[in-house]
């Protein structure tokens, strides 16, 4: 007795886990599927010219900082590498 409901509650259980791990899968491949039909279309240049941008690109981008705001941001910066030397 005890040992069929054992054997019911272990088919159950393999049952649940099967049925999560196929909707996992399912659910990746949906995702790539769309990531492939509907690409980003916000990016503009190719990813291979995204890893070689410098900061003066990206800085480019950015709103500028007066110079109160980047003498303290310099400052910061400069405390902190001082109290954090490796």
């Amino acid at each position: 007795m005890i040992q069929n409901l054992l054997i019911n509650a272990f088919d159950i259980l393999v049952a649940g886990l099967l049925v999560v791990f196929l909707f996992l899968i399912l659910l990746t491949v949906l995702t790539y599927g769309l990531v492939f039909l509907f690409p980003d279309r916000s990016n503009s240049s190719s990813p291979a010219a995204n890893t070689q941008t410098t900061p003066a690109s990206v800085s480019n981008k950015t709103p500028s900082l007066d110079a109160t705001q980047q003498a303290a941001i310099a400052a910061a910066v400069h405390r902190y590498r001082g109290q954090h030397k490796p």
